[in-house]
C-alpha cells in the first residue's frame, strides 16, 4: 500500500512540475519582448493601426501607405492590408507599386 501511494504521489508531483514548467515557459515567451524594452507585436499593431486608420480616412495617402507598410510585417503580410496599401499607392500615382502590392 505504501509503495502504491508513493508512486501516485510521485506521479502527481511530476504532473505538477510539468504544469509549473509549462506555465513558466509560456509566461517567459509572453514577457520576453517587454523584458528587452520592446513592446509585443500586438501592442505595436494596435497603436499603428489606429494612426494608419486615421490617415487613410483623412485621405492622407502618403501617411496611410507608410503606416500600412509598417503594419504588414507585424501581421505576416495580411492580404486585406496589402489591398488597402495598393489602393493608397494608386491614389499617390504609384501604379507599379500598387500592382506589386496586389501580387501574391
Amino acid at each position: 500500500m505504501d509503495r502504491l501511494e508513493g508512486q501516485r504521489g510521485a506521479q502527481a508531483m511530476g504532473r505538477g512540475l510539468v504544469g509549473t514548467v509549462t506555465s513558466l515557459i509560456a509566461t517567459g515567451l509572453l514577457l520576453a519582448p517587454t523584458a528587452r524594452g520592446e513592446e509585443p507585436w500586438f501592442t505595436r499593431f494596435e497603436q499603428g493601426r489606429a494612426q494608419t486608420n486615421a490617415a487613410c480616412h483623412e485621405k492622407k495617402y502618403e501617411a496611410c501607405a507608410q503606416g500600412l507598410r509598417t503594419l504588414l510585417p507585424l501581421v505576416d503580410g495580411r492580404p486585406d492590408i496589402q489591398c488597402v496599401l495598393a489602393a493608397a499607392q494608386a491614389q499617390l500615382g504609384e501604379q507599379q507599386a500598387s500592382a506589386q502590392s496586389l501580387r501574391i
